[in-house]
């Protein structure tokens, strides 16, 4: 996205495709091409939900260092070790991860169903 480091986009696109991995039966996030989400993305959103990307990136690649069970930064956890992160910062009692990690889900399904590809796997007629 505009003006975004190449490593916040690498760690980014790490929590994008924890929250929407590929499985078994299913399309994920990691195979669709955001090349064309991104500056769509960066055109259309408003300036809080850009701001509020950012933030959950930051947040949630370095917050792990500081939590019981991980003492790593996200980007170098287990794909298991991500899952259960993504899954206790959606269920915290601290509204602001809450909201940081709904913000993330919503960037993902976007992003997600943007990709043509994905909405035929997953059966969706464009």
């Amino acid at each position: 996205m505009n003006g975004w480091l190449a490593i916040e986009m690498r760690w980014l696109r790490l929590l994008l495709n924890a929250t929407v991995p590929d499985l078994p039966d299913r399309a994920g996030l990691p195979g669709v091409d955001l090349a064309v989400f991104w500056p769509e993305l960066a055109r259309a959103a408003p300036p809080l939900l850009r701001l509020g990307l950012r933030a959950t990136t930051w947040t949630f690649t370095w917050l792990p260092l500081v939590l019981p069970g991980y003492f790593r930064p996200f980007f170098a956890l287990s794909m298991d070790q991500r899952d259960a992160f993504l899954s206790r910062m959606g269920g915290t009692n601290v509204f602001l991860l809450r909201q940081l990690a709904a913000t993330l889900k919503v960037i993902a399904c976007f992003a997600l169903f943007r990709d043509p590809a994905s909405r035929r796997a997953l059966g969706v007629v464009p």
